[in-house]
This record gives structure tokens, C-alpha cells and sequence, in this order.
């Protein structure tokens, strides 16, 4: 096996990296941070149980974390106003069966809400619009449950 050492910095200034949302560069960070000597801020972690049950163990190993979860909130997909009928799915949306089910689903009631309402009205009333994707989406999902599909 071919070996390659790591340069150290030779600068203390801090270093900022952003982290797509993706499980295997999420826990390949989290080892960067643990194995540096200063205090180390990852942004745009994926998290899933395989991160969850990393930083777990990084705790467990005496590493002092602070996690932030609630305060954002990953997007996952978006239903595109312009070209109606498109849906963008991001990293998040994989995560897990249901993260995409409900993705899809809530992306889809938005498409709906376009055609139905129009975009400018839509848009003009999203917190509304998406309530009523959410709930819709929530209910999908339990029904998918009570019968056993997911």
C-alpha cells in the first residue's frame, strides 16, 4: 500500500469547508476534526445515522461536540416555479427511503399548487402553500406505514 503524508499547515489562520450533503465526506470531516488540535466548525452536514452514530462515538471517545442540528434545516428538493412539472432533488433527499418518498411526494403537491393557483400566487403565500405540502406529505408517509410499505 502506497503511503502519503499529510504536510502540516504552517498557517494558524482558520480554514473553511464547505461539506456537501453527502454521508461518506460528512463522516471523512468529522475525522479531519477530530484528529486536529483546534477547534474545528463543519457546516453543511448530511445527517444520518451513520454521522449520528460517528459523532456518537466521538463523544464516547472524550471529543467535546456541539451539535447544531435543529438549527438548519437541509433542503432536499425543490419543485422549479419556472419550468413547472421539474423537480431538483439534493444529496439530503437520499438519505433514507422516506427522506426521498417525502421529497418527492412534497415536490409534487408544489407542481400542483402551481398549475392550480399559479406560480405568483404561490409564491406570494408559501408559508400557506407549504403547510399544506407538509401535512400532506405527513399523512402520505403514515398511510405508506399503517400498510407496510415503508
Amino acid at each position: 500500500m502506497k503511503e502519503y503524508r499529510v504536510k502540516p499547515l504552517t498557517s494558524s489562520e482558520p480554514i473553511k469547508v464547505e461539506v456537501p450533503g453527502s454521508k461518506s465526506i460528512t463522516n471523512r470531516a468529522l475525522m479531519l476534526a477530530a484528529l486536529g488540535n483546534q477547534t474545528c466548525e463543519l457546516r453543511g452536514v448530511l445527517f444520518s445515522d451513520d454521522s449520528r452514530a460517528f459523532l456518537s462515538c466521538l463523544q464516547e471517545l472524550g471529543f467535546e461536540v456541539v451539535i447544531e442540528e435543529l438549527l438548519r434545516i437541509p433542503f432536499t428538493g425543490r419543485a422549479d416555479h419556472e419550468n413547472i412539472g421539474q423537480i431538483t432533488f439534493f444529496a439530503n433527499a437520499f438519505r433514507s427511503k422516506e427522506d426521498l418518498i417525502r421529497t418527492l411526494y412534497h415536490e409534487i403537491q408544489h407542481v400542483k399548487q402551481y398549475r392550480k393557483y399559479g406560480v405568483e400566487f404561490v409564491l406570494n403565500n408559501n408559508t400557506q402553500f407549504e403547510d399544506e405540502a407538509y401535512a400532506l406529505e405527513d399523512n402520505f408517509v403514515k398511510l405508506l406505514k399503517e400498510r407496510g410499505i415503508l
